[in-house]
């Protein structure tokens, strides 16, 4: 081998080093700027631990199933066939309203089609009548609307048979592994079941949708059509919405083959409990008796952040 050769391949190794310090240089900088982030991340609290403090007796229900939770940590409180499929009658409402304010804006505004009749809780709509998305939704949510749900399943594209599809799509997307629709509107027929727990997964998200949190908690208000003509005056069917200023919102239920049902989010002592009453002949009385115990039966204690050492 020349010389100049052995200078050429000693250059080019030089050159090689060089390029894998700065390489390696540039790593090392950006795994200690990385290590950095992870040091001055800020500190997210944690939500306060329910505790159970006393042997409170449990409350003997009339529901078939129930569950309570606490709202803020998603901490169980209490189960009782928790896992079991039953017909959840109106409370299906609350997945309609995900559904349709997926596709629908607020502000959108439907003319009522063709409807067949319709059982049960109704509004009232007529053909040709004009509402904006917002006021069917309060009328759905407030009143139970049949006639509301069945319009808004007629309304999607595809019309119902596409909409109840999207429906139990939205229960695979919530990882709801034991709830099935036939139906927008609740009604008794097909394969149409639920559980407690995932009822409870539902009024989590359902909760956090302006529109829908608001109509749970309205008791009272009138909607119109769009010409302002046509006014119908909304009662809410909860009444321990009614009768105790503690309850934020809920959602009521009621057919033949489920029984009455109950959702109820109450506010005590700042402290948010979720419960599903499912398959009750006294759904009222068994969400006081819930609540009662809960209340009565657990106490809430801070998490304390994990040490981290100063940094020097």
């Amino acid at each position: 081998m020349t010389q100049k050769r052995r200078r050429i391949l000693g250059l080019f190794g030089t050159t090689l080093f060089i390029l894998g310090l700065l390489g390696y240089t540039e790593l090392y900088l950006e795994s200690q700027e990385i290590e950095a982030s992870r040091i001055t991340l800020p500190f997210i609290a944690l939500s306060d631990v329910p505790v159970q403090a006393s042997e409170v007796p449990v409350p003997e229900l009339s529901a078939s199933a129930a569950i309570a939770i606490d709202y803020d940590s998603g901490s169980v409180l209490f189960k009782k066939n928790a896992t079991t499929y039953y017909p959840p009658a109106s409370t299906t409402k609350l997945v309609t309203a995900l559904v349709v304010l997926d596709y629908f804006s607020p502000q959108n505004e439907l003319t009522i089609g063709r409807l067949p009749p319709v059982s049960g809780s109704v509004l009232g709509l007529r053909y040709g009548q004009t509402y904006t998305v917002e006021d069917l939704l309060s009328a759905m949510l407030i009143t139970s609307a049949n006639d509301v749900a069945l319009e808004f399943a007629a309304a999607y594209p595809g019309g119902s048979v596409a909409f109840v599809q999207k429906m139990n799509e939205k229960a695979s997307e919530l990882e709801l592994q034991n709830t099935v629709f036939s139906n927008p509107a609740g009604f008794d027929f097909g394969q149409h079941h639920t559980t407690a727990s995932d009822l409870a997964k539902i009024v989590r998200v359902a909760w956090g949708k302006q529109n829908i949190r608001t109509a749970m908690g309205t008791k009272h208000t009138t909607i119109t059509d769009t010409t302002g003509v046509v006014r119908h005056e909304l009662i809410a069917t909860n009444q321990l919405l009614h009768d105790d200023d503690t309850v934020l919102g809920g959602k009521t239920g009621t057919t033949e083959k489920a029984g009455e049902v109950l959702i109820e989010v109450e506010r005590r002592d700042e402290r948010t409990i979720l419960t599903v009453v499912l398959g009750s002949t006294d759904r009222y009385s068994d969400t006081i008796a819930l609540t009662n115990w809960i209340y009565e039966n657990y106490t809430w204690q801070k998490v304390s952040p994990p040490h981290v050492p100063k940094q020097e």
